[in-house]
């Protein structure tokens, strides 16, 4: 039995999947297997996969008939197959150092604690630019916190990444609810760290490539998947933590912007979409702005913008029009 299981979800990354592979391949430490899960790849994608699993016995693979729609149903499809105690999740289109195994299970084993954070940078992609840290330079990677003290260092900013070892029993006590929404792995991974007892930081560097090609930087329906998320990792909280007001507060922000910014983007991209999907995306962001109403007890703002923005729908929408158009003119002038 392999000590680490490394979980990678993977749809249409030919152009990166080999490199996140070898990264794995040449690690330090040996003890582990490769579970790839593609999810219905239309390009040369799972072609990549068979080639490097007919090579090692520790890759295995999965195809799926057809695309969840998301990353977090092939992830845990690949979790249920793991066999190990341990798990890593590495993404098709990023890749680790080559002794990121070795530095991040010593560390595990020496603290005895449930899971164990990475260093992630994030780096253009080229490799030759790195944009930022996670967490920044200077971080105390010694320290050790309970799951709720890291949880609370994901609120409001990504003090602190989620990426490491978990021990797999945390992974399958997740719910299955909602899996085919873009972005619910960041409600998974803050319900990860509230179950350890113990959170330990390591210097092994993870590698978080962005791209053009990324989901999230498609123009689609799934962009306004973000105001989903973000109630539900609100009402997450409200439930997990419900004494600590301020890190609802705190969420309650990220779930008033992405109504806002779902109704900016729809008006920037409108041409984008049919008229039946502009209708549907309407009526989901007059569904979440109905929902900032609700809960407004956790949103901050002067009592001059609830009076704009939160006494109705119409007078929400107008007013961001108007911000919009004053914007693009404000651009053209410019």
């Amino acid at each position: 039995m392999a000590t680490i299981s490394i979980v990678m979800p993977a749809y249409n990354v030919e152009k990166y999947i080999s490199e996140a592979i070898r990264s794995v391949k040449s690690q330090d430490f040996a003890d582990w297997e490769l579970i790839i899960v593609d999810d219905a790849s239309t390009d040369n994608t799972l072609k990549i996969i068979e080639y490097y699993a007919k090579g090692d016995a520790r890759i295995k693979y999965v195809s799926s008939a057809y695309n969840s729609g998301s990353a977090r149903v092939p992830r845990l499809k690949a979790v249920s197959i793991a066999v190990s105690d341990w798990i890593f999740n590495l993404d098709a289109d990023d890749f680790i150092a080559s002794d990121f195994l070795s530095k991040m299970i010593c560390r595990a084993e020496r603290t005895h604690s449930d899971i164990v954070l990475s260093q992630m940078q994030l780096v253009d992609e080229s490799k030759n630019s790195l944009l930022s840290c996670i967490p920044e330079s200077g971080y105390d990677m010694n320290q050790i916190l309970t799951g709720r003290q890291a949880l609370t260092r994901t609120i409001g900013k990504w003090e602190i990444g989620c990426n490491g070892l978990v021990k797999t029993d945390y992974y399958r006590r997740l719910p299955n609810d909602r899996q085919n929404e873009m972005n619910m792995d960041e409600v998974d991974s803050r319900r990860l760290l509230l179950m350890a007892d113990q959170v330990a930081f390591c210097e092994g560097v993870y590698y978080y490539r962005q791209h053009e090609n990324s989901i999230t930087k498609k123009i689609s329906m799934k962009l306004f998947d973000r105001m989903c998320t973000s109630f539900e990792l609100l009402n997450f909280l409200s439930k997990a933590v419900p004494e600590d007001k301020e890190i609802c507060i705190l969420q309650m922000r990220e779930c008033w912007a992405s109504v806002s910014n779902s109704l900016l983007l729809l008006f920037k991209y409108r041409s984008s979409f049919t008229a039946e999907e502009r209708l549907r995306v309407h009526w989901k962001i007059v569904r979440y702005y109905e929902e900032c109403q609700r809960q407004q007890r956790y949103l901050r703002m002067s009592a001059v913008k609830k009076m704009f923005l939160l006494r109705g729908y119409c007078g929400f929408f107008w007013v961001k029009l108007f911000c919009f158009n004053l914007q693009k003119l404000t651009h053209s002038i410019g």
